[in-house]
């Protein structure tokens, strides 16, 4: 293949070379750290403090022309917190590799510590991701009165799942459960007549609604408070 010709052209401030061929391969950024770095012997890894969410902080790294940080070794792991994570405050557990973008399910975080004689202990905690539960909107105030309804809540279901309403003083006493059963994907509703589980009116004063939905991923729940007078 015959190497591509160029011509060279001159103007007030700039000079413009105009090539025939393949142009050639862009350089590699360097990558710009922000942050606290790191230096291993095949990566460099820099740790940014301010909190974002992920598609921000996948933005961002972008930006500094490097990539969020996915660590599958524990040692590793292990290695990046105690020299870049702890020595400038930021505690002893870390957690890398999953985002907010990952699957719902069940997870486990573990946080492992090792003291200055090389003693290490372990706990585990497990917890669920579930977005079943969303959008919970209810009025600021409602009307308790004989034969009426006194609150209507609307909310959305990104799956099916056994929905619960649970009317709660400011203490934290149950003064009324509705009971909605098994409720499909999309928007839903619950009501409330404004009585208490054992059949009279409730007192005026300040409640919390709480909205339930359980389903395999687990509990979701959702809560609002307002304020209820007898009409």
């Amino acid at each position: 293949m015959a190497p591509p010709q160029s011509q060279q052209y001159r103007t007030d401030r700039t000079v413009v070379r105009l090539s025939r061929g393949p142009a050639p391969a862009p350089a590699a950024s360097p990558f710009a750290c922000e942050g606290h770095k790191l230096h291993t012997a095949s990566k460099e890894y820099c740790l940014v403090t301010e909190r974002r969410s992920f598609d921000q902080a996948a933005s961002e790294c972008e930006r500094m022309h490097g990539r969020l940080a996915t660590l599958a070794d524990p040692e590793e792991s292990k290695k990046i917190t105690a020299q870049l994570v702890s020595p400038w405050g930021y505690g002893s557990a870390l957690w890398l590799g999953c985002s907010d973008e990952e699957a719902e399910g069940k997870w486990k975080f573990t946080v492992t510590a090792v003291d200055d004689q090389g003693a290490s202990s372990t706990v585990e905690q497990p917890f669920a991701v579930n977005d079943t539960l969303g959008s919970l909107k209810a009025p600021a105030t409602v009307t308790i009165s004989k034969g009426q309804k006194a609150l209507t809540a609307s909310f959305t279901l990104a799956r099916a799942a056994q929905v619960t309403a649970t009317i709660r003083t400011a203490a934290g006493i149950v003064v009324s459960t509705v009971r909605a059963g098994k409720l499909g994907t999309g928007p839903q509703s619950i009501a409330w007549d404004g009585r208490t589980d054992g059949g009279k009116l409730a007192f005026d004063g300040r409640y919390t609604l709480v909205v339930s939905a359980v389903n395999e991923l687990g509990r979701s729940d959702l809560s609002q408070v307002f304020t209820a007078r007898r009409g």
